[in-house]
């Protein structure tokens, strides 16, 4: 079970860093930590993180290195901004009424609104029209419980 969440949060963390690298914000290394020894390993030259028989292997252009998967502690992306640009994101307000049982959006923007239950399932979407007023989502046929609600890139909690 362990190998197994470490091979989740590696590729994860993986795909992660390679998906900000297509934003142009510069990561410049894998540093793997294994029984308080660390280790670096450049993201210039790494080509693929393979998993197998118990080992992870970092993969470079001219070798590869082998980690036992029970000694690993942690795999962290260590950055080097490059510059800020500031980021407005504009604030969308979420309000629960549960008399009606509608969830309220206060926004001037378009909005993705998707309802979560805890266990990360959609049980709910919508698209709002920025220029549409103060638009609502009726949750009369979810059961009582708690939810999030992911509108555009921010999250509130609701209880049902």
């Amino acid at each position: 079970m362990k190998n197994g969440f470490i091979l989740f949060v590696a590729l994860l963390l993986f795909n992660s860093v390679q998906a900000i690298q297509a934003q142009s914000v510069e990561y410049n290394y894998l540093n793997v930590v294994s029984n308080n020894d660390s280790e670096k390993h450049a993201l210039a030259s790494l080509k693929k993180i393979t998993f197998a028989n118990g080992k992870m292997q970092v993969h470079h252009d001219n070798s590869s290195v082998d980690y036992d998967l029970t000694s690993l502690n942690k795999l962290l992306f260590i950055s080097q901004a490059t510059g800020f640009d500031q980021i407005d994101i504009p604030s969308v307000g979420v309000y629960y009424d549960s008399i009606t049982q509608s969830i309220y959006l206060q926004s001037e923007v378009d909005m993705k609104v998707l309802i979560c239950d805890l266990s990360g399932r959609i049980v709910k979407a919508a698209y709002f029209d920025g220029s549409v007023g103060n638009p609502s989502m009726n949750i009369n046929e979810l059961p009582n419980g708690i939810y999030l609600v992911k509108v555009n890139n921010q999250v509130a909690k609701i209880i049902k």
